[in-house]
Protein backbone atom coordinates (compact mmCIF):
# COMPACT_ATOMS: atom_id res chain seq x y z
CA UNK A 1 0.00 0.00 0.00
CA UNK A 2 2.63 2.18 0.50
CA UNK A 3 4.69 4.30 -2.30
CA UNK A 4 3.82 5.43 -5.84
CA UNK A 5 1.64 3.49 -7.59
CA UNK A 6 2.33 4.97 -11.02
CA UNK A 7 5.75 4.93 -9.89
CA UNK A 8 8.45 7.62 -10.01
CA UNK A 9 11.83 8.65 -12.07
CA UNK A 10 15.07 9.62 -10.24
CA UNK A 11 18.04 11.15 -10.41
CA UNK A 12 21.40 8.85 -9.81
CA UNK A 13 24.83 10.15 -10.38
CA UNK A 14 26.36 7.97 -13.37
CA UNK A 15 30.58 7.37 -12.54
CA UNK A 16 32.62 5.03 -14.14
CA UNK A 17 33.33 3.35 -10.66
CA UNK A 18 30.22 2.05 -10.33
CA UNK A 19 29.43 1.11 -13.95
CA UNK A 20 29.74 -2.82 -13.43
CA UNK A 21 26.43 -2.28 -10.80
CA UNK A 22 24.41 0.15 -12.32
CA UNK A 23 22.96 -2.17 -14.74
CA UNK A 24 21.63 -3.98 -11.46
CA UNK A 25 20.54 -1.26 -9.57
CA UNK A 26 18.34 -0.09 -12.57
CA UNK A 27 16.83 -3.45 -12.91
CA UNK A 28 15.76 -3.58 -9.48
CA UNK A 29 14.52 -0.61 -8.74
CA UNK A 30 12.59 -1.16 -12.04
CA UNK A 31 10.78 -3.89 -10.45
CA UNK A 32 9.58 -1.47 -7.82
CA UNK A 33 8.66 1.06 -10.64
CA UNK A 34 11.46 3.25 -10.03
CA UNK A 35 12.72 4.11 -13.25
CA UNK A 36 16.37 5.39 -12.81
CA UNK A 37 17.97 8.58 -14.73
CA UNK A 38 21.67 8.54 -14.83
CA UNK A 39 23.70 11.76 -14.61
CA UNK A 40 27.12 12.01 -16.11
CA UNK A 41 29.38 13.40 -13.01
CA UNK A 42 33.17 13.38 -13.90
CA UNK A 43 34.92 11.43 -11.16
CA UNK A 44 36.35 14.33 -9.40
CA UNK A 45 33.00 15.65 -8.79
CA UNK A 46 31.20 12.88 -7.82
CA UNK A 47 31.40 12.74 -3.35
CA UNK A 48 30.84 16.30 -3.46
CA UNK A 49 28.05 16.46 -5.61
CA UNK A 50 26.34 13.59 -3.30
CA UNK A 51 27.26 15.35 -0.30
CA UNK A 52 25.74 18.86 -1.51
CA UNK A 53 22.78 16.68 -1.52
CA UNK A 54 22.52 16.87 -5.38
CA UNK A 55 20.89 13.36 -5.95
CA UNK A 56 18.46 11.94 -3.39
CA UNK A 57 19.70 8.52 -4.07
CA UNK A 58 23.47 7.37 -4.82
CA UNK A 59 25.33 4.38 -4.79
CA UNK A 60 28.43 4.33 -2.71
CA UNK A 61 30.17 2.14 -0.66
CA UNK A 62 31.71 3.20 2.52
CA UNK A 63 33.60 1.24 4.83
CA UNK A 64 31.98 -0.28 8.35
CA UNK A 65 34.20 -0.22 11.15
CA UNK A 66 31.27 -1.14 13.91
CA UNK A 67 27.70 -0.22 14.28
CA UNK A 68 27.99 3.15 16.08
CA UNK A 69 31.09 4.53 13.85
CA UNK A 70 28.14 3.68 10.74
CA UNK A 71 25.30 5.80 12.93
CA UNK A 72 27.16 8.33 13.04
CA UNK A 73 28.35 8.54 9.58
CA UNK A 74 25.01 8.10 8.29
CA UNK A 75 22.36 8.30 10.32
CA UNK A 76 22.94 11.88 12.71
CA UNK A 77 21.33 15.22 11.75
CA UNK A 78 25.56 16.40 11.58
CA UNK A 79 26.52 12.96 9.77
CA UNK A 80 28.45 14.16 6.27
CA UNK A 81 26.30 11.08 4.68
CA UNK A 82 22.76 11.89 5.88
CA UNK A 83 22.60 14.00 2.79
CA UNK A 84 19.12 14.59 2.94
CA UNK A 85 19.80 15.91 6.34
CA UNK A 86 16.99 13.70 7.62
CA UNK A 87 16.34 15.02 11.19
CA UNK A 88 13.97 12.72 13.66
CA UNK A 89 12.76 13.19 16.92
CA UNK A 90 12.06 9.66 17.11
CA UNK A 91 15.41 8.17 15.81
CA UNK A 92 17.46 10.78 17.99
CA UNK A 93 16.12 9.29 20.75
CA UNK A 94 16.70 5.99 19.78
CA UNK A 95 20.43 6.93 19.20
CA UNK A 96 21.10 8.39 21.99
CA UNK A 97 20.17 5.22 24.10
CA UNK A 98 22.29 3.18 21.69
CA UNK A 99 25.04 5.28 22.67
CA UNK A 100 24.81 5.45 26.29
CA UNK A 101 23.86 1.48 26.68
CA UNK A 102 26.32 -1.34 26.98
CA UNK A 103 26.29 -5.16 26.23
CA UNK A 104 23.34 -6.84 25.37
CA UNK A 105 21.01 -3.70 26.37
CA UNK A 106 23.41 -1.93 23.23
CA UNK A 107 22.73 -4.74 20.98
CA UNK A 108 19.34 -4.84 21.33
CA UNK A 109 19.41 -0.37 20.71
CA UNK A 110 21.60 -0.48 17.84
CA UNK A 111 19.02 -3.08 16.62
CA UNK A 112 16.50 -0.51 17.06
CA UNK A 113 18.26 2.11 14.70
CA UNK A 114 19.06 -0.59 12.26
CA UNK A 115 14.92 -0.99 12.31
CA UNK A 116 14.14 2.66 11.88
CA UNK A 117 16.51 3.55 9.48
CA UNK A 118 15.59 0.22 7.27
CA UNK A 119 11.41 1.53 7.71
CA UNK A 120 11.75 4.75 7.23
CA UNK A 121 14.48 4.20 4.24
Amino acid sequence: DAGYADGFTVKMPDSPGFAAVSPVLEQTLLKLNIKTEWVKVAPDALIGQILAGKFPMFLFTLGSQSAWQDIQKVALPTSPWNTSKVNSEELTSLVKKAQFATGAEQDSALQAVNTWLVKNA
